[in-house]
């Protein structure tokens, strides 16, 4: 007889999950009278078990509590109950099936003789801690979940054995052997087909076979999304892994969601890598960051939230995931972008002296890779061609910049974030300490939202463009953060909003680098109160509200808010920005420290006052290499033993553009150029930062056709190589132009921009309000003069006056070389 019991408080929590409990019992009931060996009633439970469970399993997702449950040194929940405390199931289901020697749980296969079978003897876990600092505070909200009887019977209320080692990949008799191996009683294989499960059970080994699609588990995901839903750790091992003694015994919870090792163990760890595109001449150095492979082969997955979302969609039919190395760290490393999305899993290392690929522990192997075993040095990805795809793809939509929709999107649910103040409670928190800031975000804050700039008196012209492009989008909930008094009067005068906060870097330096690097202890204090921040340098041309929201708004929502740090990239196509293969490591192109998007999270607070930390302790560190290090260094290796756990998403390069792009590729993209407007420009690349502002200026905001394309894409502006060629002999002599000019001068000096005092000698010197110079003709510019003088070379060309006229006026235009600037010079 089968028996099917809920208890009160069960029956409640089902009729809260949404789940027919008539409808189950019908099942069940209607199960009962048929032949329990059939083919068919197994089928049918299995679809009923299935139903039930996903039911439940995705209710719990949606309504598991946001606080936290230790869990403890097993992998499991602490206070987590378990079936037959009070008499009653506290699973969702049950199938009491038994026969002598298996009993079964619908999927799972459990032999008797396996469940007396003591665990090898556990090894010392002081010997295999997790390297670098653990955390306080727990990042994401655990599972809610339901325990099961018949996994319980893998583990003894004293097993000092971690969670569960699931088994997968290679022949079923491979996995049957490694799981022998391992010296685990907390052991499932992975099977994929009703004869993989029964030679598991011929061979005595626990096992699990999914009720649906079974074939998607040969990767074991499905296995371990079961095992996590009952409130169990899970290490996932191929069957490659060679175990030296119990894993289980020498595992323990390291306070990640998932713990692995990497490809080339202590031999490599994620870092700065620098790069060189020396056709750009000045502006030629980039960073990029490069990441270790995570190994497929041996992961530990903790039972949280966010590593169910991560493990359910690599289990899925819609998942692209295609069980390589590099895939893996991909989801849970590298950032998410346009439609596609990342679970926001914390990561940390394992232990390298216990497993590795020479472990004491287990021999861990490297997984498939994509890599096709070429070495290339830093530079190779500069000279491929540009892969603008993805980008475009999103650009050309209906919505252009706007984010995409949430059901369109691909990959994991995202975790929720964890807001330092409650989304429905008090805001601003923390004015105690941060009055003068309060004040100004209670005027200024949209949805406690702000965008902030930090500036001092040394860029006042940059700001005040800066400024310009902000009221011309419409946007008003900005701050200009003052570091100096000068600056605080500037804002004052012109009624702008700003906070005074003097900050001193610890060079004592003012320049453009050392006050970038100021601007994270200042975030640090703003994410404090509750506001998240979109962090802009002031070399950034705002066209779209970054803020836009509702059916009034003048564009689409550009913001996807689904991650701690969202930020432009200086990638330059999709490989760049997104992340490509190099040298058995991922790579993908710096993201800049100059244009970001902080949420008001715990993570991010915690990541802000590393950085402010470091700022003002590490006299070399550029701000852009701590920001990039900071998300990309492993939890654990050597030069990062603490950890933020922020979560990451990259924006679309072709709407929150850095130069290089704009003035490389955009431009010369008929498919975008001149009609695409993207939401912001970042003059980061380029040295002429003020000036290549007004040009974006004056096309986007001013309508002047073709503003930009007098800059080339490299430094400085076309022409001006050719605007700087000098002759040997200034050529004064073979000209009757520049000799009249310079008879007239000699006895009724000319005017430059209105300023008297311009003197043309014969010699080729000449005389000018500021100094003296040299003068000719230029040998690129036909009928064209040079004059250089005060460090700036000049070509002007002839617009009215001849040499054969009577008494000639000469009226000339002269182009700076440098910038392009004009100034009209009469003789």
């Amino acid at each position: 007889m089968r028996v099917f019991r809920v208890s009160s408080p069960r029956r409640r929590r089902r009729r809260a999950l949404g789940i027919d409990i008539a409808r189950v019992r019908h099942a069940f009931a209607t199960r009962g009278r048929r032949d329990a060996r059939s083919s068919d009633a197994r089928s049918s439970a299995a679809n009923v078990r299935a139903m039930v469970a996903d039911d439940a399993r995705g209710r719990a997702m949606e309504r598991a509590p946001e606080a936290t449950r230790p869990r403890d040194a097993r992998g499991d929940f602490a206070g987590r109950a378990r079936d037959g405390d009070d008499g009653t199931t506290t699973t969702t289901t049950r199938d009491a099936m038994a026969t002598a020697r298996t009993s079964t749980h619908g999927e799972l296969s459990v032999p008797e003789a396996w469940v007396e079978r003591a665990p090898k003897a556990a090894r010392g876990r002081a010997s295999c801690a997790a390297p670098g600092e653990a955390r306080e505070a727990t990042r994401d909200a655990t599972l809610e979940t339901t325990a099961c009887a018949h996994l319980a019977k893998l583990r003894s209320e004293d097993s000092a054995e971690f969670g569960f080692l699931v088994v997968y990949g290679g022949t079923i008799d491979a996995r049957v052997r490694a799981a022998k191996a391992s010296g685990a009683r907390a052991v499932l294989v992975a099977t994929t087909s009703e004869t993989e499960k029964a030679t598991c059970e011929t061979a005595g080994v626990p096992s699990h076979l999914p009720s649906e699609g079974a074939s998607r588990n040969e990767g074991g995901w499905m296995t371990v999304a079961v095992v996590l839903q009952r409130g169990h750790a899970v290490a996932l091992a191929s069957s490659t892994v060679k175990f030296a003694s119990n894993p289980l015994t020498a595992l323990l919870d390291d306070g990640a969601d998932v713990s692995a090792t990497i490809r080339g163990d202590g031999k490599r760890s994620a870092r700065v890598q620098g790069m060189a595109d020396p056709a750009m001449g000045w502006s030629q150095y980039s960073q990029s960051m490069v990441i270790p492979l995570i190994r497929t082969t041996f992961v530990v997955l903790r039972p949280t939230r966010a590593t169910y979302s991560l493990v359910h969609w690599l289990a899925s039919e819609a998942s692209d995931f295609d069980g390589s190395d590099d895939a893996l760290t991909d989801e849970i490393l590298l950032p998410a972008h346009d439609a596609r999305q990342r679970a926001g899993v914390s990561f940390r290392l394992l232990n390298s002296e216990c497993f590795a690929e020479k472990g004491s522990v287990a021999h861990v192997p490297d997984g498939s890779t994509h890599w096709d075993g070429q070495t290339t040095d830093e530079n190779a990805v500069v000279a491929q061609e540009p892969n603008f795809k993805d980008a475009k793809a999103h650009v050309m939509r209906r919505e252009k910049c706007g984010i995409v929709k949430a059901d369109e999107r691909i990959g994991p649910k995202p975790r929720e974030l964890r807001y330092i103040a409650e989304p429905e409670g008090e805001y601003p928190v923390a004015c105690d300490e941060f009055a003068d800031l309060c004040e100004v975000v209670r005027k200024v804050a949209r949805n406690r939202e702000v965008l902030a700039a930090v500036s001092n008196k040394n860029i006042f012209h940059m700001l005040e463009l800066y400024i310009d492009g902000l009221k011309r989008t419409g946007i008003t909930n900005y701050v200009i953060v003052a570091l100096d008094s000068e600056t605080a009067d500037w804002c004052k005068q012109r009624e702008v909003p700003y906070y005074h906060r003097e900050l001193t870097s610890i060079t004592g330096s003012t320049d453009n680098h050392a006050t970038s690097g100021l601007k994270f202890r200042v975030l640090n204090e703003f994410v404090s109160t509750g506001t998240s921040v979109l962090l802009s340098d002031v070399d950034v041309v705002w066209m779209q509200d970054p803020f836009a929201a509702g059916e009034s708004a003048r564009n689409k929502r550009l913001i996807y808010r689904d991650a701690d740090v969202e930020g432009m990239t200086d990638g330059w196509d999709d490989p760049t920005s997104y992340g490509f293969s190099w040298n058995g490591q991922r790579r993908l192109i710096a993201r800049n420290s100059g244009l970001f998007f902080v949420a008001a999270t715990h993570e991010t607070k915690a990541m802000m006052s590393r950085l402010a930390e470091r700022m003002a302790s590490e006299k070399n560190t550029w701000d852009q290499t701590a920001y990039n290090e900071e998300q990309v260094y492993l939890w654990g290796q050597s030069k990062h033993k603490k950890y933020s756990g922020t979560s990451q998403r990259v924006m679309n390069y072709m709407c929150f553009q850095n130069s290089k792009y704009m003035f490389r590729f955009m431009r010369y993209d008929e498919d975008l150029y001149p009609d695409h407007r993207p939401a912001s420009v970042h003059i980061n690349y380029h040295p002429e930062k003020p000036d290549r502002m007004v040009s974006v200026i004056a096309q986007y905001w001013k309508g002047e056709a073709n503003a930009i394309d007098v800059w080339n894409w490299s430094e400085g502006r076309k022409g001006a190589k050719e605007c700087k060629l000098r002759a040997q002999h200034n050529g004064i002599d073979n000209s009757p132009l520049a000799l009249a000019m310079s008879q007239k001068t000699e006895t009724a000096p000319g005017s430059w921009g209105g300023n008297p005092g311009l003197v043309l000698h014969k010699d080729g010197t000449l005389d000018t309000p500021w100094g003296k110079g040299k003068w000719g003709i230029a040998p690129a510019q036909d009928g064209s003069l040079f004059m250089d003088f005060i460090g700036a070379a000049h070509i002007l060309s002839l617009v009215s006056g001849s040499p054969d006229d009577d008494a000639p006026t000469f009226v000339l235009k002269s182009k700076r070389c440098t910038d392009g600037d004009e100034v009209e010079v009469k003789i």
